[in-house]
């Protein structure tokens, strides 16, 4: 037994050299200084192949933190974006967590307040959009030169029409003061106007706004290996606290497919939109070979903390795991390079289409190809979202609605608000670029209105509506989720347990709007006295009349009310032609008995 001692040892110490055959190997996750690595060495060594940490780079706004979160950011959040860790070894979900009620509201701020407060487990607030809580801060945040010029967002809006071919223009008059700025005061007050002209067509708005998003966790949080959804590439950084990251490669995870992944299909020798089975042993270096350890795999994890004032880069399709060491903040994105689009739409070639993100894919790789003349006008310097997506106007209109002059409308404050009086309301969407065009108008338009026009946003995250148990906030909900955004409905309380509504819809002219807003509010406005305002003020009021014919008697209704409407119309014609055939014969001379 003594002689074979020396070599079991040397056995054991060649495996925590990494050199044992089936054990994983860590390796420190690379990093650089942004100004030390040339974005050529970026683009030929990590861009598609490797992750790396950037420092002395980040794209956390500068006024991101806890101590500043509550003056900037405020919402309900549903739910379903509050994750815990899973505790099944055998059910848990994609990253290993389990997904909260999404039917549960929370409010962002009250749960900030309660991060780290004697819960049963640490809690993770996921993916919650920047552009619907802080609002004001995504013009702050930053790209590294690196990444300018790369990804299919900075290319998407910049050649001269919009990936979304909707179009919004906007004309007429407003009443301002000798400053030039809007007049918010009533009628009675004297004012000098001047022509307001709004000339924009959905080319100069980003209708699909480019995001970064928020991840919240409390201390210890972890989440299992997993791979983002989309063949997209991820990009992060810290704002409080740090997190240990493990990542490997795309290329190891091809070698480990059979044993580890599910789906997915090779191009370009790159697996895409592949998945790992659940659950992933991904922390426990000791745990159980059914967890899928990764003791079992021949691959090398790459392994490393992001602090705040860093940026990590990790490429599409690499499996990528955190675990959380304090309290903390972090902003992210997800994008696709040029090589991610075309490796994507080779997967759906392969697969004929069959997986539901193919047809974006192939308009996205258009859209980007199409573009790539513009990649001489990119400086590759660190510059602001906004300029690097070309959506600066987007994000001004952006900061300009600060939600303190909205009224945000919830399951909770609702009835109080649609029993003060009529509401029009706009469901408010995730990236919804002409949202925030339209509702910027409509602050432009309701001032000077009287009574005062009340405006209300729903404030729907990726569509979805936090739910409630009030009726009329439910009435609400089933209305808007007949179509899609945006469109205003004007929502009156016509009794206890009913709500009468009515649409806009059609070309959105500033006089249109004005004139819409009127009719429905009981709101006076000054229109110019010309013939053509008032044929429009009343093609309005024949189209209101309509929408309430509409919503009263339904379709088959409204079908039998033309129908009815035509017949008593031909009768009544033919009672005028008879009326007019027995006058003329009485008026024809009468023919002489002689003749």
């Amino acid at each position: 037994m003594h002689v074979f001692l020396p070599i079991i040892l040397l056995a054991l110490l060649s495996c925590i050299g990494n050199t044992c055959t089936n054990a994983f190997k860590i390796e420190p996750l690379p990093k650089a200084h942004v100004d030390q690595l040339t974005i050529s060495d970026f683009k030929s060594i990590y861009l598609d192949s490797k992750p790396i940490i950037l420092t002395g780079t980040t794209a956390c706004p500068t006024k991101l933190d806890f101590e500043n979160i509550h003056q900037y950011c405020r919402g309900n959040i549903p739910g379903n974006y509050v994750n815990k860790k899973s505790k099944s070894k055998r059910e848990s979900k994609w990253a290993g967590l389990e997904e909260g009620d999404k039917r549960r509201i929370i409010d962002f701020n009250q749960w900030v307040d309660e991060m780290g407060s004697g819960k049963d487990q640490p809690e993770f607030m996921f993916d919650v959009p920047m552009a619907e809580v802080c609002p004001t801060l995504m013009s702050d945040v930053m790209i590294p030169g690196h990444f300018v010029g790369v990804f299919a967002s900075q290319y998407k809006y910049r050649r001269g029409k919009s990936y979304n071919s909707d179009q919004l223009r906007l004309r007429g008059k407003a009443n301002a003061n000798t400053d030039g700025e809007m007049n918010n005061h009533n009628h009675n007050h004297k004012h000098e106007e001047i022509e307001m002209e709004i000339d924009m067509d959905m080319s100069d708005i980003c209708t699909d706004l480019p995001f970064y998003n928020m991840y919240l966790a409390e201390e210890s949080f972890q989440t299992d290996l997993h791979i983002d959804a989309g063949h997209s590439a991820f990009m992060a950084s810290m704002c409080v606290g740090r997190k240990r990251w493990r990542v490997m490669t795309n290329a190891d995870y091809a070698k480990a497919f059979s044993t580890i992944g599910t789906d997915g299909q090779l191009v370009n020798d790159t697996l895409v939109l592949g998945s790992l089975h659940s659950p992933f042993n991904t922390w426990n270096d000791n745990g159980d070979a059914e967890d899928f350890l990764l003791g079992d795999l021949n691959v090398t994890i790459y392994e490393g903390i992001l602090e705040p004032g860093q940026l990590l880069y990790i490429p599409a399709g690499a499996p990528h795991a955190a675990t959380t060491l304090d309290k903390s903040l972090m902003v992210a994105s997800n994008d696709h390079s040029l090589k991610n689009l075309r490796d994507a739409v080779g997967y759906c070639d392969l697969v004929q289409d069959n997986h539901v993100a193919c047809h974006d894919f192939r308009l996205k790789l258009e859209s980007m190809e199409e573009s790539l003349h513009f990649m001489d006008d990119f400086e590759r310097i660190e510059t602001s979202l906004p300029v690097s997506t070309g959506c600066e106007k987007t994000y001004e209109l952006l900061g300009n609605l600060s939600q303190d002059g909205l009224l945000m409308i919830t399951p909770e404050n609702f009835r109080i608000l649609i029993e003060e009086g009529p509401l029009i309301i706009l469901k408010s969407q995730k990236n919804c670029g002409s949202c925030l065009f339209l509702l910027n108008s409509w602050h432009k338009i309701v001032q000077g209105f009287d009574p005062p026009v009340r405006f209300g946003v729903l404030h729907c995250f990726q569509g979805q509506c936090p739910f409630g148990e009030d009726e009329l906030y439910l009435q609400v909900l089933e209305r808007f989720g007949e179509r899609s955004s945006p469109d205003f409905q004007f929502v009156r309380l016509r009794n206890a347990n009913t709500l009468s509504f009515s649409d806009y819809f059609g070309f959105l002219s500033f006089d249109d709007l004005r004139v819409w807003a009127s009719v429905h509010s009981g709101s006076s406005i000054d229109l110019d006295p010309h013939w053509w305002k008032r044929l429009l003020q009343f093609f309005h009021l024949s189209a209101a009349f309509f929408t309430t014919i509409v919503n009263t008697v339904g379709p088959m209704g409204l079908f039998f009310l033309v129908l009815t409407s035509f017949l008593v119309i031909m009768n009544v014609w033919d009672y005028f032609n008879n009326l007019l055939a027995k006058g003329v014969s009485r008026m024809k001379p009468r023919k002489s008995k002689e003749a």
